[in-house]
């Protein structure tokens, strides 16, 4: 039985009167058989639509009937039931009361179910929680429609977690509270946030990879209003938002989805999901039906909703893989419908970024479709863990070999289509034995790399710098993750992190928050001199295998302006006499950056106002026709070097 009050100030809903209105939300999504799925609110009342192709009958049971069964839906063909409420109204609250009168055992007759379309559910435990009519033509913009969204190469990405990154009073943290850290994203000078999954979960804190309602909003983050404001927020600060998607499973518990008209077959899910051995199990919950149209159009209208009703630019998918990929081999339907979301998006919202979390061996994730492959824009990288077994390593003068291939890695001959990062809501985990653990999982990098005293040791903090170096200057689309950019050194501990400590973060670290920030002014070539940074052509020509020194040369036109070399120094001797680098052309070149500098962290061993123009010798060395000498190289530090752009059309983008 379902809960009968509801606090309307959370749903925040009006009605909404107007034909332009209704056709809007009709708009919004089309549903298989009979029309839109879900509450609909129209100038007549509230439309009411459901699947539920074995179901006997299915009431409709809410506040606008005293949750009696007065209220009768209408078979269709089809499988779905339909009715219109001419006095519902948005904020009132509903569920769908399942009668089958041939259950699968061990189910009964009849069934209270939440609307799997719901878009907002009342604040309640997840498990005693009602759906809620939102009217989502209700939110008033302050942005425009026409969000001006960077091409992958000027693509920054900043991930967070609504629940903890600004919880100044406790998590969950809400989409308010968020907001209120906004401008410290937009001062680091990333294009785009990156938000791990705002739909309703479990438990409003934890990550948000156990699903109940793909396209409820967390009603305790602040609903779907509240998530409107956020993006509203981000996109008047120039920041895109992506959102992390979860298609290949759905909770194990508290789902209403699971057996959803009291039909199963062979121990499975019901209609919603694969109810054969081979393909039904993840290691998370059960996976959604791929084959099933009814599937298929709720996954792709979905998306669609997103795109429209709260105008996000792009989604990261979690777990393609998984999604395509099970115990039995190839999941039936799985690559076909990831073609679909990317071809959708693609044609219907040009310009928004697909995103895949795949790991799978035959790279088909960013491959083009008429290859064969799923046509996502890019998708994470191995890139962290080849990086952090370098930066782990107490060797003299650790090995490189791996991070030179890493640095050329390419996704269909293309850099970036990969994600870069040594930093993200898997690595700063909490450990998951056998194969998750230190140096690739369990804390923020400083704390995989030191487990004892890593926010105070320097040594680890100049080597967590590099990992940042790496990750900003190397050729794809990188990625930072909260807190990193302020040396977080805690756990972001599964399955429900803890705030962020901003307050003691910023004031230990205001140095590190510079750096970062230098860093991606560098790498987005704000200054017009390290246009190199936003091409993809990336040549390790000069590795110092018995000094532990690397150097790459990274361009995009060429020329003054625009070759960039990131010199980075892994090991721990300092070398003070002098360093001789090889670079491509004769003439001044400058130090845009050294991450030794005392104004990032007073540990630090180089006094600002070092940096240092240095004019070039001509004999050739490391395979150029020219080289230069750095007076001094810190320990675990890294310099970036250009030269001037020039007026003789050298042309720097």
């Amino acid at each position: 039985m379902p809960r009968v009050s509801f606090r309307h100030s959370v749903a925040g809903a009006r009605l909404l009167t107007g034909a332009a209105a209704y056709l809007l939300t009709l708009f919004a999504s089309a549903a298989p058989a009979g029309g839109t799925l879900g509450a609909v609110v129209g100038p007549d009342g509230v439309s009411f639509r459901v699947w539920a192709p074995n179901a006997t009958a299915v009431h409709l049971r809410g506040m606008f009937n005293n949750w009696d069964l007065s209220t009768p839906m209408a078979a269709e063909t089809g499988g779905t039931f339909f009715v219109l409420v001419p006095n519902a109204r948005a904020g009132q609250a509903y569920k769908y009361f399942v009668t089958n009168t041939s259950p699968t055992p061990p189910n009964a007759t009849t069934a209270w179910r939440r609307d799997p379309e719901s878009r907002l559910i009342d604040p309640y435990i997840p498990q005693d929680s009602n759906s809620v009519i939102h009217d989502p033509a209700a939110y008033q913009w302050a942005t425009p429609d026409s969000f001006s969204r960077p091409p992958l190469n000027r693509l920054v990405i900043y991930e967070m977690h609504i629940g903890s990154f600004n919880a100044p009073t406790g998590t969950p943290g809400t989409f308010s509270q968020a907001i209120g850290r906004l401008d410290h994203i937009a001062a680091l000078g990333v294009t785009a946030v990156q938000i791990m999954p705002v739909h309703e979960n479990v438990g409003a804190n934890r990550w948000g990879y156990d699903p109940l309602l793909l396209h409820a909003i967390e009603v305790e983050y602040g609903g779907p209003d509240g998530f409107k404001a956020f993006v509203d927020a981000c996109h008047a600060r120039g920041l895109a938002v992506i959102l992390d998607v979860v298609y290949n499973h759905a909770s194990l518990t508290q789902n209403d989805m699971w057996n959803f008209d009291l039909w199963s077959q062979d121990t499975g899910g019901g209609i919603w999901f694969f109810n054969d051995a081979a393909n039904r199990d993840t290691p998370w919950g059960p996976r959604f039906d791929y084959r099933r149209e009814e599937v298929r159009t709720f996954i792709l209208d979905g998306l669609r909703r997103f795109l429209r009703e709260y105008r996000v630019d792009g989604f990261r998918f979690d777990a393609t893989g998984i999604m395509r990929v099970g115990s039995a081999g190839a999941v039936p339907g799985a690559a076909a419908l990831l073609r679909d979301c990317t071809s959708m998006v693609t044609e219907e919202f040009p310009g928004r970024y697909m995103i895949a979390e795949d790991f799978q061996t035959d790279y088909l994730a960013t491959t083009p479709a008429d290859s064969g492959g799923l046509s996502f824009d890019t998708e994470w990288s191995d890139f962290a863990y080849d990086a952090v077994r370098l930066l782990s390593s107490t060797a003299a003068a650790p090995d490189m070999t791996e991070m030179t291939a890493t640095l050329g890695g390419r996704f269909s001959g293309d850099p970036f289509k990969r994600v870069i990062f040594v930093e993200s809501h898997d690595t700063a985990a909490t450990e998951d034995p056998p194969w998750q653990t230190f140096p690739y999982r369990g804390a923020y990098l400083p704390a995989r790399m030191n487990r004892v005293d890593a926010a105070t040791k320097v040594d680890t903090c100049k080597r967590a710098m590099l990992g940042s170096v790496l990750t900003l200057t190397a050729p794809g689309v990188p990625m930072l993750f909260m807190g990193q950019e302020v040396y977080a050194t805690g756990t972001f501990a599964f399955p429900n992190p803890p705030a962020l400590n901003w307050t003691g973060l910023l004031t230990a670290n205001a140095g590190i928050h510079t750096l970062h920030k230098d860093l991606i002014s560098l790498r987005l070539n704000r200054g017009g001199a390290t246009g190199g940074l936003l091409g993809g052509d990336v040549n390790v020509y000069h590795r110092n295998s018995g000094a532990g020194v690397m150097a790459y040369l990274r361009t995009a036109a060429g020329g003054p302006g625009d070759e960039t070399i990131v010199l980075l120094n892994f090991s721990a001797s300092t070398f003070g006499f002098g360093y001789q680098l090889g670079v491509p052309r004769a003439g001044v070149w400058h130090v845009r950056f050294n991450s030794d500098l005392t104004t990032y962290n007073a540990q630090f061993t180089t006094a600002p106002g070092s940096e240092t123009s240095i004019t070039t010798v001509n004999t050739p060395r490391d395979g150029m026709p020219q080289y230069l000498t750095i007076p001094a190289l810190a320990a675990r530090s890294a310099l970036v070097l250009s030269q001037d752009p020039v007026a003789d059309g050298w042309a720097v983008r």
